[in-house]
């Protein structure tokens, strides 16, 4: 066989792999990397694939041995799975490389992979699976929910700015600093009440009215690398312009509201709907509640190790989602909501209490753009 493992545990869920490739599978893997190189470069005095390999040595000698190691080691890394029926994740951790000629090629992988496990004895344990019960008011909320995604805007006489109104208005920046260029936004649309990152804004414009001037003061957003260079903290004024303010208008509660809603005719189709869909969802739930309960008393009764690839995985994909969600919210990520993630985590893959990421993991995911 050209190459030798062999495998030692480091912990349930990793494994170190000591690799062997006898030299003359090293030897057959270069010439072949030679032969393919020789048809796609072009050297004076010879045909395209017909330059020797020991003109091809002295210009892309380090080159092609780069790319036989990679491919052997990447050939090792599957054989390996095979072989021993390994499911690994992440990538392998490469150490120990002997690479010379006329001798055989050495490294070591270290695997992060699924460990075996069996299922504990459950017989005898009892789950529940809780069912909740749509309720009338439940049903009221997701019309009223409806109604406020159809609400219409409508300018009123002598209106002054409420929460939940639309408000166009235009804002320039007040004496900003030397090195800025001052903020100007013209005729801005500003939902009233939607975003908790605009709540401080919003504040400062209840009460005006149309044509209305007014002055406003915000904290500077920063981070700590900001603090450092003194701009953390420091107060934006703005002076802001309303020029025109639209009052929300629900629809009626009525058979022409539920026609507007695809597949109803009267407003007893639409809540019938309603309450098929919370159901469903409820059911659903107490679903995925059951399943949840059961694991966690697996976990309890025999506890399991988690690839660490796995944890830094999941814990990106929860710190993307909460990105999207502050991105769209024009709100920065900060410190409490990474923290708020670590939870989930924790519910997502098995035994929590070898899953608390370190503070180290946590920062790196911080300052992933």
């Amino acid at each position: 066989m050209s190459v030798k493992f062999q495998v030692h545990d480091v912990r349930s869920c990793a494994k170190r792999v000591a690799v062997e490739y006898s030299a003359e599978a090293v030897e057959r893997e270069k010439d072949r990397a030679y032969r393919d190189l020789s048809r796609r470069v072009r050297v004076d005095g010879f045909r395209p694939g017909k330059a020797p390999r020991r003109i091809l040595e002295r210009s892309y000698g380090a080159q092609v041995n780069s790319e036989v190691l990679q491919k052997l080691i990447s050939d090792a890394y599957r054989m390996v799975q095979q072989e021993q029926r390994l499911t690994a994740v992440g990538e392998p951790k490469i150490e120990e490389v002997q690479m010379r000629e006329g001798i055989p090629l050495t490294f070591t992988m270290e695997l992060e992979v699924l460990p075996n496990y069996e299922l504990p004895d459950l017989s005898g344990l009892e789950f529940a699976r809780k069912v909740v019960n749509v309720t009338d008011e439940a049903v009221a909320r997701e019309l009223e929910y409806l109604r406020n995604m159809h609400a219409q805007y409508e300018v009123v006489e002598d209106p002054v700015v409420e929460r939940e109104d639309l408000v166009v208005l235009s804002y320039e920046e007040i004496d900003p600093e030397s090195s800025a260029k001052p903020a100007v936004v013209k005729n801005y649309q500003l939902l009233m009440g939607q975003h908790a990152s605009t709540r401080v804004f919003e504040d400062q414009l209840l009460g005006m009215r149309p044509q209305e001037v007014r002055e406003v003061v915000l904290e500077r957003p920063g981070s700590d690398a900001d603090a450092e260079g003194g701009s953390k903290g420091k107060s934006v004024r703005l002076r802001v312009s309303v020029h025109e303010i639209k009052k929300k208008k629900l629809p009626a509660l009525d058979d022409e509201f539920a026609r507007s809603i695809e597949g109803c005719e009267t407003l007893e189709d639409l809540k019938k709907g309603i309450r098929e869909r919370l159901e469903a969802f409820e059911d659903r739930r107490a679903t995925e509640g059951l399943h949840r309960d059961i694991l966690e008393r697996v976990v309890e009764l025999k506890p399991i190790d988690v690839p660490e690839a796995l944890l830094e995985r999941e814990l990106q994909r929860i710190v993307n989602a909460v990105r999207e969600e502050m991105r769209r919210a024009n709100e920065d990520l900060s410190r409490p909501e990474l923290d708020e993630a670590r939870a989930p985590a924790g519910r997502v893959v098995p035994h929590r209490s070898r899953l608390e990421p370190s503070e180290a993991q946590l920062q790196r995911l911080r300052d992933t753009p």
